[in-house]
C-alpha cells in the first residue's frame, strides 16, 4: 500500500541522504536462472547447492522452471548442453507412467530491495496552470493538481527492478484561479530511492538514484514525456 501525502503548506522536510550503494551480495541462480530478489516465502524441494567462485548459490531442482519476466518480457531460458546421444523414445508403457510433460514455467517479477518516493514542488502554487498524471510502465501511480502544494507518495509497488518507463502527462487547465506567474515558475516531480517518515514529518531521498521531471509557466500546451528510471 503506497503511502501517500498532500501538504498544503509545504513544509515536510526534505533531507539527501549521501549513501553508497549497498555492499556486493551473492547471486542465487536456480536450473541457471537468476532469481535474486524474485523469490518469497516459497519453499524449494529436493534440490542439490553448490557455491561458485564468486560466492553465487546455484541450486538444481528437478521438476522446476523459472523464467523472469524483464521490460522486454519473459528472459530466455538458460540454455542446456545438449546430451551426446539421444535417449531412446519409451515404450508405451513407460510413457504411460512418466510425468506428464515438463514442468510449466513459473514467471517471476523480481522485488526491489529500496523504496522510492515520488514528490513535487512548485516555485508558486498554481502558475503553470498544470495538472500532472505520472504513469509507471503504463500503470497510473499518481495524480497531481495544479493548486497541490506538495505530494509525496511511495511508489515502490509499480516498479520492478530495472529499468522502467515512466511517463509525466501534463495537461493546462483552462479554469485556473488567478495567480500571478513568471515565465519561469516551475513544476517539479522527482522519483528517488527513499523513506518517508510521517512522524518526524521528514522525507529522506538517496541523491542520484532517481529522475526528475520539469514543466514551466512559458509552455502553454499539453505536454507528454517518457523517462528511464533504474530500480534495484
Amino acid at each position: 500500500m503506497s503511502q501517500l501525502f498532500r501538504n498544503a503548506s509545504g513544509a515536510l522536510a526534505i533531507a539527501l541522504a549521501l549513501v553508497p550503494s549497498s555492499a556486493f551480495a551473492a547471486s542465487i541462480f536456480v536450473n541457471g536462472t537468476q532469481v535474486d530478489g524474485a523469490l518469497s516465502n516459497y519453499k524449494l524441494e529436493k534440490c542439490t547447492a553448490n557455491f561458485d567462485a564468486k560466492g553465487d548459490l546455484h541450486l538444481d531442482c528437478p521438476g522446476y522452471n523459472f523464467q523472469i519476466e524483464t521490460e522486454e518480457g519473459l528472459a530466455p531460458a538458460p540454455k542446456t548442453a545438449e546430451p551426446a546421444t539421444a535417449p531412446a523414445a519409451p515404450t508405451t508403457e513407460a510413457a504411460a507412467s512418466a510425468a506428464p510433460g515438463a514442468p510449466q514455467a513459473m514467471v517471476l517479477k523480481p522485488k526491489i530491495s529500496n523504496q522510492y518516493v515520488l514528490f513535487s514542488s512548485q516555485s508558486t502554487v498554481g502558475a503553470t496552470g498544470f495538472d500532472v498524471d505520472v504513469f509507471i510502465n503504463g500503470t497510473l501511480a499518481a495524480r497531481l493538481k495544479n493548486d497541490d502544494a506538495q505530494i509525496v507518495e511511495e511508489v515502490t509497488e509499480h516498479l520492478r527492478k530495472g529499468e522502467n518507463t515512466v511517463t509525466f502527462v501534463a495537461r493546462k487547465q483552462p479554469n485556473i484561479r488567478e495567480v500571478k506567474a513568471n515565465p519561469g515558475d516551475y513544476y517539479e516531480i522527482q522519483i528517488s530511492e527513499g523513506a518517508i517518515d510521517p512522524v518526524a514529518d521528514t522525507l529522506v531521498i538517496k541523491a542520484g538514484t532517481g529522475i526528475q521531471w520539469r514543466i514551466t509557466a512559458a509552455e502553454t500546451l499539453d505536454s507528454t514525456k517518457e523517462m528511464k528510471l533504474d530500480a534495484q
